[in-house]
């Protein structure tokens, strides 16, 4: 996943792959506009759903830990300050003011359509992460969004939340601690309160994966991260974030995302991926 920043509020990314998690930062909000039909869910809050290219999945900041998508996938991806939603809902007459307190899927509006139409022709012609006026079709969106949620019955608005966002906290640290070495599925039991059984099945049915997928996708977003800043060797980069080979990262990292560890860093590092390729070669050729 590349990101770029639009401006101070919204930052835009574009992702796509065969199935995997999408971690989102829980101090934004965040708009995923879908490419093409795919299925999600959100982490804790929205369990499996079917979404289109005419649908936009809405998650406030600090209510979701992941997206996880169930099939193949491509999707723009904002990551909005709250303040900016904050303003748009002071803005907006009343009763349409009430902000969103979980995240929601809204189906074929048609001012979502019509925006969603040109993200897509911005995808198309490659100028998906350079184009300002994403910023103000970002603002029109979340208005979009406040207008759906007060149309929207108290009743529906919440959906499955099979696990309590603390627990959900808590397990995330864990990983996050313990990524390098082994991470054990009964520690994680215990920290949500569950027997092994019945935390599988119930980790299951909140995310569509299971915890050890859950566990590969957040080694595979850190492994970006070292990827995009460090010129570690990638093997190295394995090691760091609990892989047991590189052979084993590429092949999550292309699962995941859809390309290798080598063809990503090359976006970010031309020069120093290609030091590392000859070197690979050398020791190859020695």
């Amino acid at each position: 996943m590349s990101m770029n920043k639009i401006n101070d509020q919204v930052t835009c990314s574009f992702v796509q792959g065969r199935r995997g998690i999408l971690p989102l930062l829980s101090e934004l909000d965040a708009l995923i506009l879908p490419q093409s039909p795919t299925s999600v869910s959100a982490f804790p809050g929205i369990g499996i759903s079917q979404i289109g290219s005419g649908s936009l999945l809405f998650i406030p900041a600090a209510t979701c830990n992941a997206v996880s998508f169930h099939e193949s996938y491509s999707a723009v991806v904002l990551s909005i300050d709250p303040g900016l939603r904050r303003r748009i809902a002071l803005a907006t007459p009343s009763p349409a003011r009430n902000l969103p307190a979980s995240a929601q899927i809204l189906n074929r509006r048609s001012a979502v359509v019509a925006m969603l139409q040109v993200v897509r022709h911005l995808a198309a012609i490659g100028e998906i992460e350079n184009s300002a006026c994403l910023a103000s079709i970002a603002q029109l969106l979340l208005h979009e969004t406040l207008i759906a949620w007060e149309e929207t019955p108290p009743g529906d608005r919440t959906r499955v939340k099979a696990l309590d966002p603390q627990i959900v906290a808590r397990i995330d640290r864990y990983i996050e601690q313990n990524m390098e070495e082994h991470v054990d599925l009964g520690f994680m039991a215990r920290l949500a309160g569950m027997s092994r059984y019945h935390f599988l099945r119930t980790f299951k049915e909140a995310t569509g994966f299971s915890p050890l997928q859950y566990v590969i996708a957040k080694r595979v977003d850190r492994a970006q991260q070292l990827l995009s800043k460090s010129s570690e060797p990638i093997a190295e980069v394995a090691y760091a974030v609990g892989f047991s080979s590189q052979s084993h990262l590429t092949s999550a990292f292309k699962r995941q995302l859809g390309t290798t560890p080598g063809a990503f860093r090359r976006r970010w590092h031309p020069r120093s991926s290609a030091q590392e390729m000859n070197s690979a070669d050398l020791a190859q050729r020695a």
